[in-house]
């Protein structure tokens, strides 16, 4: 097999609104010089951190050989070439308890409170798309909705044990894909066939870099067509929080003065208004501790 038939393969960028050139003329320098922030998604040992690794070019993330070598959320900045870049690696929430895959997942909120440029999902080849894999993508789908598929490039890892099979077997990439032994078809569907395929054992920088830019051509193009990054709900919140956070200090403050005002009253009348003021005021700060508790509880099962 050819090496440029095996690289052109190796890229996919979904299926076109418009021709290639069209494409590279819509580009424009502000999407290229704000920083993205890129997701990285996938199972246990799919090859997440190895590929965040790829990306920044340095070794920041932690590979391990042992299962949940990701434990929680880390994040690295990089630039590549003009685009500036901030790599989130996560764990597999699927495989965490309720209650800290809630709290992990309030963490990529926090790290990607600004929105999601890309989201990559990453998949081991030769591991077949079992419903393990899809009930991975209901994950997806309840933590930021389905429209995250929008945002959504597949990275295939493990391209170099492809590689030799495709030799040795004479079958192309896209027959691979879209056999029923590798069970990825599904998967090419909701992300629109947007893929890269990635080697995360290159040696030689040169060979690293040209899929990286393959990466990160299929990101710009991407942001081009998305016109802004995916923005959650909570993310939203959690901005808002900073103003209204400074709202519910002076709220709180001036109950606590109306509080005051009515127990100073309350000792300064006669003793028939006195009872009447205290039944009064024992309503009032009942309705205002009800309310509170309610607010906190509305907030705790927000965020958990």
């Amino acid at each position: 097999m050819e090496s440029t038939e095996s690289t052109n393969q190796l890229v996919n960028n979904g299926s076109p609104s418009q021709s290639d050139a069209d494409a590279s003329d819509a580009m424009t320098t502000t999407s290229s010089t704000r920083e993205k922030t890129v997701l990285l998604f996938g199972k246990t040992k799919s090859g997440k951190s190895a590929t965040g690794n790829s990306i920044l070019g340095r070794k920041c993330f932690k590979v391990s050989l042992t299962p949940h070598s990701t434990t929680t959320c880390k994040s690295e900045g990089c630039r590549r070439g003009d685009m500036a870049l901030k790599i989130v690696d996560t764990p597999d929430v699927t495989e965490s308890k309720k209650a800290s895959a809630r709290q992990e997942v309030t963490k990529w909120y926090q790290e990607t409170e600004d929105g999601i440029d890309a989201l990559l999902l990453v998949h081991k080849l030769g591991v077949r798309f079992t419903d393990q894999h899809e009930s991975l993508l209901g994950t997806m789908e309840k933590i930021f909705r389905k429209e995250i598929y929008r945002y959504t490039i597949a990275v295939l890892t493990h391209g170099d044990q492809l590689k030799a099979a495709m030799e040795e077997e004479g079958f192309t990439l896209q027959e691979h894909l879209s056999s029923e032994s590798s069970g990825l078809t599904t998967l090419m569907e909701k992300v629109d066939n947007r893929y890269v395929v990635f080697n995360n054992r290159y040696e030689d920088e040169d060979e690293n870099n040209k899929q990286v830019q393959d990466l990160l051509k299929l990101i710009d193009e991407l942001s081009e067509k998305t016109q802004g990054p995916y923005k959650h709900d909570v993310g939203n919140l959690l901005s808002k929080l900073r103003i209204t956070a400074s709202q519910a200090r002076g709220g709180f403050s001036r109950c606590c003065s109306f509080v005051r005002s009515i127990f100073t009253r309350c000792f300064t009348c006669s003793p028939l208004s006195r009872s009447r003021f205290v039944r009064c005021a024992s309503v009032l700060i009942g309705m205002v501790a009800v309310l509170s508790v309610s607010g906190c509880a509305f907030m705790i099962s927000y965020f958990l």
